[in-house]
């Protein structure tokens, strides 16, 4: 296949949700296949459908609402019940008479909860994306691979950056990101040559991208863009000029930088059909005025908009005069810290109690967590949703959805993301988990758990169930989504997959484009297997080639091979120095020379400066389950950085063929004694107690998967 084949394959693949949800809003025109009451339904294949339920915002079920995937639409029964095939996880849209259309990830064997804002006439849907750019590493050779960017990159080469998430970008009135590079003609220069006089001279990291990602970002469903930011000023003042002028002619509505502090600061004012108008303000807290040429804005000075909590409060009540729905976005805090600045949160406070109905971060290049304030939505932090070069920590990142009705938050629900190979690209199962726990436990708050994501609304309150479970001492159990441990008691600690889960190694993206494991590296002698498969989702064909057992990792090597056979996840995981951890996998086959091993860096490139590392206990364990290995560690001083390996070694003999299976490959991170809450997948048990755990959801899940599956 040539690279425009390629590049027309993953337009088109684009291109064809956007027409499927076109052809969901024209309902007469669409064919739709009828199914029973779910009810009726129960013995279908759970390896090929998933099960919902369709509700309004204050969880009343909505009869007759239209579910579609593909070409397949369904339709809700009386208590709002539907059973969708779905041999894949995919994108599915929902719609009903009278309410917001919606769009959220499923996958098969899902138990689903759709919800659609009622009262459509008087209602606004709002999404929300992180930070997002199309410059600089996307017009480099990685490795073997051409730039994803050419030098004559049109509109649709930038959106098909996007287009794994663009049915989420188009299911709402107006979805606003943070534009985090300026819009210029020439927007590459290598970093290890002169920077060109078009950029700014002193400022650490200077970036810009092509004009034509202005329309791309039109073409992907992107409405409204904050400038606000330190970076709008990278091509100085011709690249502001140019970013507006770009955006402009996309039709695309900006605000948050200006030609002048008072340009800066105005709010922009987006009329819609239904719902009223909504106003946007936007500001910094990275100024640069350690610079000659600062960031933000001045009487005579172009720039972004400077925050103080007077200047916020003051332009929130000026935007409140025209217009019922204010949203403010701040750009600061700390880079790679989830949790807000005590400075940027007071700010969102004074936002919210201003009367702003959203304020939303960005900055930390790190999703956070959703919390409340006077009634009003403030996301501490949106994370990246298109970056170059994003670390392994800002992987996870989200799309926020917030309906509104006559200026007050209905209902906010938050759709798990993941950048894979820099792209966004919607997640299920393990992925969206850890996701939706960074949303919903990284600060306290209303949000809750749901199968598929976060949810925030008239239903939010306690959790729906509680359930006491005993733990022998050494057990390490991984919960499962959307159960979680209120408080921690004596003999039990909690902690967190640097994973993500993504050491399940199985597809678990909507990109029916991208099969196999997510967001790992394998040595070209690894590969996925049934055989090799050990935990739970076993009941369930994921990748749709007909094995109903799931996958594992498995290693293999010949009797004389010399290579190096290996699997580790793509990106180093940022550490601190004393940092506890443990690197766990459940392993079904070993040959001598497995191991398992953690290497330490200094850096974010360059080599190891240290290794730890465990012998695998040789064995087939392909009748009687898996055998748990762990290895426990600590990061050594200068330490900022770890990669877990799972390694094959040559074999001490040229007639045997060495072998090693895992599954479940997890790096736990674990937390202070006594934390407890949304935030934690995992559960340890240092001696024989019964726990409590609760669970925001109201299915039949067991509290925990994997080797606790036994427990449930």
């Amino acid at each position: 296949m040539t690279k425009d084949e390629r590049r027309g394959r993953r337009v088109w693949r684009w291109v064809l949700p956007t027409v499927a949800t076109a052809a969901v809003l024209a309902t007469a025109a669409t064919v739709a296949v009828h199914l029973p009451d779910h009810s009726v339904q129960a013995d279908v294949d759970r390896a090929t459908t998933a099960r919902g339920t369709v509700v309004d915002e204050t969880g009343t079920p909505v009869a007759g609402a239209s579910i579609r995937v593909g070409s397949t639409v369904v339709h809700s029964g009386d208590d709002g019940g539907f059973t969708l095939p779905v041999p894949i996880a995919a994108l599915a849209s929902a719609e009903a008479a009278g309410h917001l259309p919606r769009t959220q990830a499923v996958a098969p064997g899902d138990q689903v909860r759709m919800e659609l804002t009622s009262r459509a006439a008087e209602s606004t849907a709002l999404r929300f994306g992180g930070d997002v750019m199309f410059g600089r590493g996307f017009y480099e050779r990685s490795g073997a691979h051409p730039p994803r960017l050419g030098p004559r990159a049109d509109a649709a080469a930038h959106a098909d950056l996007l287009s794994g998430v663009a049915p989420l970008l188009q299911d709402s009135d107006l979805t606003v990101v943070n534009l985090e590079s300026p819009l210029i003609d020439r927007p590459y220069f290598p970093e290890n040559r002169p920077r060109p006089k078009r950029f700014h001279p002193t400022k650490k990291t200077a970036v810009a991208s092509a004009t034509e990602a202005a329309e791309a970002m039109r073409m992907s469903g992107v409405k409204v863009a904050s400038l606000a930011n330190d970076h709008m000023l990278d091509a100085l003042r011709p690249g502001l000029d140019s970013t507006l002028s770009a955006l402009d002619k996309a039709g695309i509505a900006h605000f948050g930088a200006g030609r002048d502090e008072d340009e800066a600061w105005a709010p922009k004012i987006v009329p819609q059909r239904r719902g009223g108008a909504v106003a946007f303000v936007g500001c910094t807290t990275v100024d640069g005025e350690k610079n000659p040429i600062p960031y933000v804005a001045d009487d005579d000075r172009a720039g972004a908009a400077e925050c103080t909590t007077k200047r916020i409060r003051r332009a929130v009540a000026q935007a409140k005069q025209r217009a019922e729905t204010v949203v403010v976005m701040i750009h600061g805090g700390h880079q790679d810290q989830r949790e807000q600045s005590p400075t940027v949160r007071r700010m969102s406070d004074a936002a919210a109690r201003a009367g702003a109905s959203v304020v939303v971060g960005s900055h930390p290049r790190v999703v956070g967590g959703v919390r409340t304030v006077n009634g009003s939505v403030i996301a501490e932090s949106t994370g990246d949703l298109l970056y170059d070069r994003p670390r392994w920590t800002s992987a996870p990142t989200q799309l926020l959805r917030v309906d509104i009705r006559r200026g007050q938050p209905v209902y906010t629900g938050s759709d798990p993301v993941m950048l894979e190979e820099s792209r966004p690209v919607p997640v299920t199962a393990a992925l969206a988990d850890s996701v939706s726990r960074i949303t919903a436990g990284t600060v306290e708050g209303s949000a809750h758990l749901s199968a598929t994501g976060v949810e925030m609304g008239a239903r939010s309150g306690p959790p729906v169930r509680q359930t006491g479970v005993a733990l022998p001492a050494g057990a390490v159990r991984r919960l499962s989504t959307g159960w979680f441990l209120g408080t921690a008691p004596t003999g039990v600690r909690v902690g967190n997959d640097l994973l993500w889960g993504s050491g399940r190694f199985e597809d678990q993206d909507t990109d029916p484009m991208a099969k196999g494991v997510n967001l790992w590296e394998l040595g070209r002698a690894a590969r996925t297997t049934v055989t090799a498969a050990c935990t739970d989702s076993r009941d369930r064909d994921i990748e749709n080639d007909g094995s109903p057992e799931g996958k594992g990792l498995e290693l293999v090597r010949g009797p004389k091979s010399t290579m190096d056979v290996f699997a580790t996840p793509g990106r180093r995981i940022g550490v601190a120095p004393g940092q506890r951890v443990s690197l766990l996998a459940d392993v079904r086959s070993a040959s001598p020379g497995s191991t398992l091993e953690i290497r330490w860096y200094s850096g974010f490139r360059g080599r190891s400066m240290a290794t730890t590392t465990t012998a695998v206990p040789e064995g087939d364990r392909s009748r009687n389950g898996c055998l748990p290995v762990r290895l426990d560690a600590t990061a050594p001083p200068g330490a900022v950085a770890a990669q877990p390996y799972v390694r094959l070694r040559p074999p001490d003999d040229s007639l045997s063929g060495p072998r090693l299976a895992v599954d479940d490959v997890r790096l736990v991170d674990w937390a202070p004694e006594r934390a407890a809450g949304r935030r934690f997948d995992t559960v340890e048990a240092t001696r024989p107690v019964t726990v409590r755990v609760s669970s925001d959801r109201a299915d039949d899940s067991g509290p925990f998967v994997g080797n606790g599956a036994g427990d449930r």
